[in-house]
């Protein structure tokens, strides 16, 4: 489907005033169902399979990640008790209870830098809605391949969005309204296939 309205400007708009951008195909309802995440007593996720070298290396490497999330969003309940991080507060793993799928840390009064998010490559459902995140949006958002729905809305993101968001070839939905974002809509966001539907608020 053609994007009728990339490379329209956006306004710069303020915290007072209601900001750019709701863009959605195929509204998600409600978050995919996730299998709930091991025991407490588990230090890795397990499956009860034999797992490989290369699988236990991105499992750590996940660890660590969410390990240095935490540690910059303030996140202090992540890695107690030697639990497992599928079982950490808004994370849920796909079917293998291994690869972290969901991440949601929405209205949590959050800031800090979260470009860390994108090494979570297996990611489908990302929302950092409701938070004081600002600076630029992460072009390394573009990287999360499997992404799915993504939702920054209503924080104090600005300059303008990413272009690398163009290549969130699976994304059905975006939400980045009621932040200070600036300039055009790109127009890589025309190859984002699977979008039904462009809705774009306070357009110049």
């Amino acid at each position: 489907m053609m994007c009728q309205l990339c490379g329209a400007n956006i306004r710069g708009l303020g915290s007072s005033e209601t900001t750019l951008v709701s863009i959605v195909a195929n509204p998600v309802q409600s978050p995919p169902n996730f299998p709930e995440g091991p025991g407490k007593d588990d230090k890795l996720p397990d499956n009860n399979e034999i797992i490989g070298p290369l699988v236990i290396a991105q499992l750590l490497h996940n660890e660590k990640t969410l390990l240095a999330i935490g540690n910059e969003l303030g996140l202090s309940g992540w890695g107690l008790n030697n639990s497992g991080y599928c079982s950490w507060l808004g994370i849920a793993c796909g079917s293998n209870n291994s690869m972290v799928e969901k991440l949601d840390l929405s209205r949590r009064g959050l800031q800090g830098n979260v470009t860390l998010i994108s090494e979570l490559k297996a990611l489908k459902w990302l929302d950092l809605s409701y938070n004081n995140f600002h600076g630029s949006s992460p072009p390394a958002f573009g990287n999360l391949s499997e992404l799915e729905f993504l939702d920054l809305s209503s924080n104090k993101f600005g300059s303008s969005i990413p272009t690398e968001l163009g290549r969130l070839r699976n994304l059905r939905s975006l939400n980045l309204s009621n932040n200070w974002l600036t300039g055009a809509i790109p127009n890589e966001l025309e190859g984002l296939k699977k979008f039904n539907i462009f809705k774009f608020l306070q357009i110049d």
